[in-house]
C-alpha cells in the first residue's frame, strides 16, 4: 500500500455493474451456480469473491459478491456483466429468483486504514452501505444511489492495489479462458471445495486433488508507463513462444504493473519479459501470501 497517500482515498468503480439477485430461491440458486459457499456471507462479513464458470471449468466472470439485507449483489465489469447475465437468467426456470440490473447504484472504493465506527455509521446514515473488503482489512466498498460527494481516483488505481496484493480480476479479454485455480482464486478464499455442485466443479476439483494448475498469477512491474493490454503474452528465458498472458494493467507515476499468468516453474525464478524480443524484463512483486504450485 502506497503509504504516502493522504487518508482516507475514494477510487470510482463505476466500471463495474451491479445486479441484485433476490427471492425466496436467491441463495440455493446461487449457491448452485457459483464457486464459493454462499452461506458464508453475514453482516459481520458480507462480502466475497466467487467464479462464474461455464462447465469445463473456465471462468466467465468473476463476482464481488455482497450481501446487503438479505439481497445479493454482484458485481463485475460492464462488458462480463452484459456477456453473463443472459446466461444466468437461463438458469432461473422455475425458481422464486429475481435477476435485477441496479443501473442506479454505484460502487465507490475506499481506502481508510483507520476509520471508525463513528465515521461508518455516518456513511450509513445516508444510505451508503459500507462493506470490508474480505482480503484487505484496510478496503471498503461503498454502495450508494447517485454520486458520493467525494473527490474520486480512478478505478485504473483501484487495480494498483489489486495488484499488489496479488487479487484477481477477469476482464472480457480472459472470458473462458482460465480456470479458478490459473488467478489463484483457490488461495484467496474464491472457491469452496466442500459446498456442493457447481458448473465446473469436477474438474476445478480434479485439479485440486489429482493434479496441479498449469499456471499462476503474480505481479509484475517494470519502469516506466508504457500500454500494455490485458490479454498480451508473456515470455520467458529459454522458450520462444509466449508462456503467459497479461491478467490486469494498472500505473503510478514512474511504474507498470501488471498481473501476469506464468508457468508454475516461473512463479519465484527464472527470468520474464514483456515482450518477443526480451527488451522489456519484468520484477517480480513479492505476493503477500505463497503462491503455492
Amino acid at each position: 500500500m502506497n503509504t504516502s497517500l493522504e487518508m482516507p482515498v475514494y477510487y470510482d468503480l463505476s466500471e463495474l455493474s451491479i445486479v441484485r439477485v433476490s427471492g425466496n430461491d436467491a441463495q440455493s440458486f446461487l449457491q448452485g451456480q457459483l464457486s464459493n459457499d454462499i452461506t458464508h456471507l453475514s453482516a459481520d462479513s458480507a462480502h466475497q469473491l466467487s467464479a462464474y464458470c461455464n462447465p469445463k471449468g473456465r471462468m466467465l466472470a468473476l463476482f464481488h459478491v455482497f450481501d446487503i439485507n438479505g439481497d445479493y449483489l454482484l458485481a463485475a465489469p460492464n462488458a462480463i456483466m452484459d456477456k453473463v447475465l443472459p446466461r444466468l437468467r437461463m438458469f432461473v426456470m422455475r425458481s422464486a429468483v429475481e435477476i435485477t440490473p441496479m443501473d442506479k447504484l454505484s460502487l465507490t472504493g475506499l481506502l481508510a486504514p483507520d476509520i471508525t465506527d463513528e465515521e461508518i455509521t455516518k456513511f450509513e446514515a445516508t444510505g451508503t452501505h459500507v462493506v470490508r473488503h474480505i482480503n484487505d482489512q484496510n478496503r471498503y466498498f461503498l454502495l450508494h444511489s447517485g454520486k458520493i460527494d467525494k473527490e474520486s481516483k480512478p478505478g485504473t488505481e483501484w487495480s494498483n492495489l489489486d495488484i499488489e496484493q496479488n487479487l484477481p480480476q477477469i476482464f472480457i479479454e480472459s472470458y473462458e479462458d482460465l480456470i479458478p485455480q490459473s488467478v489463484n482464486l483457490d488461495i484467496v478464499g474464491g472457491v469452496n471445495f466442500k459446498k456442493g455442485c457447481f458448473p465446473g466443479q469436477e474438474i476445478i476439483a480434479r485439479v485440486k486433488y489429482r493434479g496441479k494448475p498449469k499456471t499462476r498469477m503474480i505481479g509484475v512491474t517494470f519502469s516506466g508507463n508504457t500500454p500494455v493490454e490485458v490479454g498480451a503474452a508473456i515470455y520467458i528465458e529459454g522458450r520462444d513462444r509466449s508462456a503467459g498472458e497479461v491478467l490486469n494493467t494498472a500505473y503510478d507515476s514512474e511504474n507498470t504493473l501488471l498481473s501476469i499468468s506464468v508457468p508454475i516453474t516461473h512463479i519465484y525464478e527464472g527470468t520474464l519479459y514483456l515482450d518477443a524480443d526480451r527488451a522489456i524484463e519484468l520484477e517480480r512483486i513479492d505476493s503477500p501470501y505463497k503462491v503455492s504450485d
